[in-house]
């Protein structure tokens, strides 16, 4: 995507506009708090527009969606499904293939990514959230005042750092026209990908379901 290409957030399109006719503003953003906001009144600029949908009746989850059971781990691993797993342990190890020599010399050799690997390292990075220390290396601490014992008996410190050197969602060498340019080409595939798992799965509606 080029670099002065508008973003939209859907599939409606932008209006044209004569750049000679458009007005600026001068903002100044200590006065902001004193802005009234109007119903119904959506405030435009150049490098956005709005996608803005008739949304009637209830939201509903699609019946037709097939999801093993009625807990978040059920729900986690329909939207984070095997294909995009495998994806992720492919494009990981193809990294690797074309950029081999980027490790700590002090590490062990690289050992192909794995389906075990991926969902020790992805579990482990969600517990970080929960169990915050000040630097990465404290999760691997011996040290009885910080230690978590969890973290040594899963996976060790220089294979986690390892696959976080790693870890890659696209393939660098492609150039196809829906990657090259894009801001978010990096994570573009998991992007589009998740988005079509939620488009599949929900039908949005004017009501909550809650």
């Amino acid at each position: 995507m080029a670099d002065d290409e508008a973003w939209t957030s859907g599939e409606s399109e932008p209006e044209e506009r004569d750049s000679d006719d458009e007005e600026t503003y001068d903002i100044d953003f200590e006065d902001l708090e004193n802005v009234e906001y109007v119903e119904d009144q959506i405030y435009e600029d150049s490098w956005f527009f709005p996608s803005i949908k008739d949304f009637n009746g209830t939201s509903e989850i699609n019946q037709n969606i097939n999801v093993a059971g009625n807990t978040p781990i059920d729900f986690f691993n329909y939207f984070f499904d095997s294909s995009l797993i495998e994806m992720i342990i492919e494009e990981t190890n193809r990294y690797h293939f074309q950029n081999p020599g980027i490790q700590s010399d002090h590490m062990k050799p690289w050992t192909p990514f794995t389906k075990e690997d991926f969902e020790i390292f992805l579990g482990l990075s969600i517990l970080m959230g929960h169990v915050r220390k000040g630097e990465l290396h404290s999760y691997w601490s011996t040290d009885q005042l910080v230690q978590t014992p969890i973290f040594r008996q899963m996976m060790s410190r220089d294979r986690y750092l390892q696959i976080l050197c790693y870890i890659h969602f696209h393939d660098n060498e492609n150039t196809t026209l829906d990657i090259a340019g894009h801001t978010l080409a990096k994570i573009k595939p998991v992007i589009d990908f998740l988005q079509s798992k939620f488009s599949a799965a929900l039908t949005p509606g004017k009501k909550s379901l809650y």
